[in-house]
């Protein structure tokens, strides 16, 4: 039998598309005619859905080796469908910048049929800049839907102040910078603006110097802690 067909998506992100081989072979075999977005700003759509409606028309074959007649439709539900995803489509910050085609993604259902889909990072590029925090001192992570990472340094101050560690600290969440009890606690925070986050929460695209690949930095913020005091000073640095 030859096949073709269409293929949903089920759950919360719905892509439709069509695949399959035409009268004309306008289609290539497998591919679907529907690109799959990627918001290189929304982890959730990094990676396809796994859920699936796929509907097939199955064209029976005559005594002269030819097809006739009018396709009959089966159409099997999959809850779990694994793509293959190209290396193309490793979501970096400069491909972040731009729209772009990223390959195709692969899978082979369980009877032996491929489906290729095309991938598009559409990208973004902004001029909006965050500001330093409200006196909450909760960090803005996006601008013009474009995401901000906060990276720096944390200062903690100890032995009545005589003694100072310092480490390196990343937020890429909405959150105000966690204090330490009976200690000045001190961050220095550079807003990186279009630096690439994955669904955990982790930047997935480093520059040489260790900071987060990004389009463009922002303003450099002090959020200091003194010893009992949960409110934070919020200064600029620049």
């Amino acid at each position: 039998n030859e096949e073709d067909g269409t293929v949903t998506v089920t759950g919360d992100n719905y892509f439709t598309s069509s695949f399959g081989v035409d009268v004309n072979d306008t289609k290539a075999l497998g591919v679907a005619e529907t690109s799959f977005k990627i918001n290189p700003f929304n982890p959730l759509s990094q990676s396809l859905p796994t859920g699936y409606h796929v509907t097939f028309n199955v064209y029976n074959p005559d005594e002269n080796g030819g097809f006739t007649g009018a396709p009959s439709s089966i159409t099997v539900d999959y809850s779990y469908l694994k793509f293959t995803m190209p290396s193309s489509a490793k979501i970096t910050a400069e491909k972040a910048q731009k729209t772009d085609n990223a390959g195709y993604a692969s899978v082979q259902l369980g009877s032996g049929q491929r489906i290729r889909i095309p991938l598009v990072i559409n990208g973004k590029v902004t001029s909006a800049r965050p500001g330093a925090p409200a006196l909450d001192g909760v960090l803005t992570t996006s601008v013009d839907g474009v995401t901000v990472v906060w990276h720096g340094t944390r200062t903690i101050e100890y032995n009545a102040g005589h003694d100072k560690a310092t480490n390196t600290v990343t937020f890429t969440q909405a959150v105000m910078p966690p204090t330490q009890t009976g200690r000045t606690v001190t961050y220095t925070l550079t807003a990186y603006i279009g630096a690439v986050v994955d669904a955990a929460g982790n930047v997935i695209d480093w520059a040489e110097d260790g900071t987060p690949a990004c389009q463009s930095k922002g303003i450099t913020i002090n959020i200091a802690y003194e010893p009992g005091n949960t409110t934070p000073k919020i200064s600029t640095v620049q």
